[in-house]
């Protein structure tokens, strides 16, 4: 059993997951459809591939939940929009009480560039990840490096050139992080589904429009 899966004695659902902003589709997008190429497309945690199923009320809830309980790799594609987009903010909110457990390990990190100051979703300055525009890596290498994670060959932080360790203080694992006891709900990548009218009247619900569209609305 790998040690991304030794908590657990059932398999994960889903391979690995992606967390990111709308702004950065383009890019993920090809990422998924080559991880899917290795392990399909029901095991790859991204919205599109699941839309009819995340066609549902509570959507805020449901799918959170899917990045920490069920998925064996969480990647998070970080940028400065990722801290103010809602959905990246409920879904780091679940993603982040791993933090300070084993399964800590189940984590990785990619940027655009400096992603800025993130700590308000619990990703502070010693935090390494891997910095795809400073390092011009196309989505094949990007999902190259997702796949050798899977594979628990070791990440060597220091050695490794495209691992963006600049502004960073000292290197320490995502695993020294207390969790925080709260998060701000952030506004941002939503999921556009035809959702009933009653739903207005049990509770306000945040303005979805940029998470996921029909397939033929994105042509």
């Amino acid at each position: 059993m790998s040690d991304l899966d030794n908590n657990r004695q059932q398999p994960r659902r889903f391979r690995v997951a992606l967390s990111f902003p709308g702004e950065k589709r383009a890019f993920v997008e090809q990422v998924a459809k080559l991880l899917a190429v290795s392990f399909g497309e029901k095991r790859v945690l991204y919205d599109i591939y699941h839309d009819a199923e995340f066609a549902r009320l509570d959507l805020d809830v449901y799918l959170p939940s899917l990045y920490r309980t069920e998925s064996e790799l969480i990647v998070l594609f970080l940028c400065p929009e990722y801290a103010n987009k809602r959905w990246c903010g409920l879904e780091c909110r679940h993603i982040r009480q791993l933090i300070g457990t084993p399964d800590a390990e189940r984590i990785m990190f990619f940027s655009f560039g400096d992603p800025g100051n993130l700590s308000q979703l619990g990703i502070l300055s010693g935090d390494g990840y891997i910095d795809i525009e400073g390092r011009r890596l196309a989505a094949e290498s990007v999902a190259e490096k997702i796949r050798t994670r899977m594979g628990h060959e070791p990440l060597e932080i220091r050695n490794n050139p495209e691992i963006n360790i600049s502004r960073l203080d000292r290197y320490a694992p995502a695993g020294r992080h207390p969790p925080s006891p709260r998060l701000p709900l952030l506004a941002g990548r939503c999921l556009s589904v035809a959702i009933p009218a009653a739903r207005s009247q049990r509770s306000p619900s945040p303005d979805r429009s940029d998470r996921l569209q029909a397939p033929s609305a994105r042509i």
